[in-house]
């Protein structure tokens, strides 16, 4: 995985603080970076995730989510 500078410049978020920050278990955002969905760097023996990928994800989470309620709305109003 590379990581540029640049993507550092919107910060970097403990794993507890993404965990916090999704209402997830550590185990979740460790397999959310095994599928590639947030991005990490190590800083010594712990890892940073990248703030600008955690709001990416939590964007594009969000987007599925409403999409799924809209659909499920219409479904129902059409009944």
């Amino acid at each position: 995985m590379e990581t540029r500078y640049r993507d550092l410049e919107d910060g970097l978020m403990t794993t507890t603080e993404v965990c916090h920050f999704f209402k997830i278990a550590k185990s979740t955002v460790y397999d959310w970076a095994d599928r590639g969905l947030i991005k990490s760097i190590k800083v010594g023996k712990t890892r940073r995730w990248l703030r600008r990928s955690v709001l990416e994800l939590a964007a594009h989470t969000s987007d599925a989510c409403s999409g799924a309620d809209q659909n499920s709305r219409q479904s129902e109003a059409a009944s």
